[in-house]
């Protein structure tokens, strides 16, 4: 019992550890809680060269908390200008706080829960998934009858916006 302030851990690597519970799922690897920390990152559009094109936004906000290995992340993007970014490029977002981890036939993605004033058809959903081993997010469309095709920087526009939630595993 904590009667007034907060639990420290005194060591690196030290956390709270769960393994008098009974019955561990199969496969379990660990019941230590050793790592928990939130804030926040600026992440940018770029486009397949990730070069700096002078892109500009209204409104730029990135926020995470990190849980374990567990990354949950918020993005909200309010596009200003472009710049010079290659309109017939894939679009990317850079910038995000963690690495993800490299699991076999893992595809860590983010869900657009809003996306408005975008250069794409009605019939179409922005989504996005992180490349491992790299702190790059790739945008993504889908739709129907072509599936899942990399969202070109000719699809977004000034004005537009983006709200991505998700979360990653990080080694």
């Amino acid at each position: 019992t904590v009667g007034a302030g907060n639990v420290i851990i005194g060591t690196a690597g030290k956390g709270i550890d769960f393994s008098a519970q009974s019955s561990p799922a199969s496969g379990m690897t660990s019941e230590l809680l050793d790592h928990y920390e939130e804030g926040t990152f600026t992440v940018t559009i770029q486009d397949d060269s990730r070069d700096d094109n002078s892109q500009s936004y209204n409104h730029q906000f990135g926020r995470y908390t990190k849980i374990g290995r567990t990354v949950f992340v918020n993005i909200v993007l309010e596009i200003a200008s472009l710049g010079s970014l290659a309109t017939g490029e894939d679009a990317v977002l850079t910038g995000i706080p963690f690495t993800p981890a490299t699991i076999s036939n893992a595809k860590w993605s983010l869900t657009c829960a809003n996306g408005k004033s975008l250069a794409i058809t009605s019939s179409t959903n922005v989504g996005a998934h992180l490349v491992s081993n790299d702190v790059v997010m790739v945008l993504t469309l889908w739709d129907a009858s072509g599936g899942v095709t990399g969202l070109t920087v000719g699809e977004l526009s000034a004005g537009g916006t983006l709200n991505l939630t998700g979360h990653y595993e990080v080694p």
